[in-house]
């Protein structure tokens, strides 16, 4: 399976003090046996899980995104007539929500679901959502 997390945040606030910049500290957690397909982005193990960390600076009056991308060869027992695919987001206490955007790029032969609008041609599903505290998303795939 084949992933592409965005995380895209926004600064409505202005260079005058004690506003500014808004530097952040992203961390994100991803199964230990996932592969990141960018160079740009390392990866440490932690709590039993790869993380990728990085900063997401936004400028006042901008936005900014940040994207990680990722597959997992593993993901998935081929074997079954069903799987579900999973996923955590966690929201950092003390910084407002965020939106974030998921592309999933799923197995030839199975069908989603628990999803609408997605590409079957391209086995493509785009989710995007407003995370304002910890959410679980789990897609539902069978046998096509």
């Amino acid at each position: 399976i084949s992933e592409k997390l965005s995380i895209v945040r926004k600064h409505s606030g202005s260079y005058e003090w004690p506003d500014g910049e808004n530097k952040s500290l992203m961390r994100i957690f991803i199964p230990l046996s996932s592969q990141i397909d960018s160079s740009a982005q390392k990866t440490q193990s932690q709590f039993g899980k790869n993380s990728v960390v990085f900063w997401q600076n936004t400028l006042p009056g901008q936005s900014s995104n940040s994207t990680v991308d990722y597959h997992r060869d593993s993901a998935i027992n081929i074997t079954n007539d069903s799987f579900d695919y999973q996923i955590t987001i966690q929201k950092q206490s003390g910084i407002e929500s965020y939106k974030w955007n998921l592309y999933l790029v799923y197995p030839q032969g199975w069908k989603p679901q628990n999803v609408e609008g997605y590409d079957a041609t391209n086995r493509k599903i785009y989710l995007s959502n407003q995370i304002s505290k910890d959410s679980v998303f789990r897609l539902h795939f069978i046998r096509d």
